[in-house]
């Protein structure tokens, strides 16, 4: 695990680490950044994948599949 100074270094277009901090909080690393000490950490070979944890819900949809969705169970 690695904090951001050294991803910035080799994953340009991203130049800021407070945006960062903001996609590891809002899950857009796979896999996912982890916060240690107050300190984000990454792995090496983690990706920026966009916000792939939260799936959609209609209102529609039958309850079960929303509550699955909701909960995972």
């Amino acid at each position: 695990m690695i904090t951001f100074k050294p991803f910035l270094e080799f994953y340009r277009p991203v130049r800021n680490s407070c945006t960062l901090q903001r996609y590891a909080r809002n899950g857009h690393f796979y896999p996912p950044a982890r916060k240690e000490g107050g300190i984000w950490r990454v792995r090496e070979d983690a990706e920026l994948v966009g916000d792939l944890t939260k799936p959609f819900i209609d209102k529609n949809d039958n309850p079960t599949l929303q509550r699955i969705l909701n909960d995972g169970c």
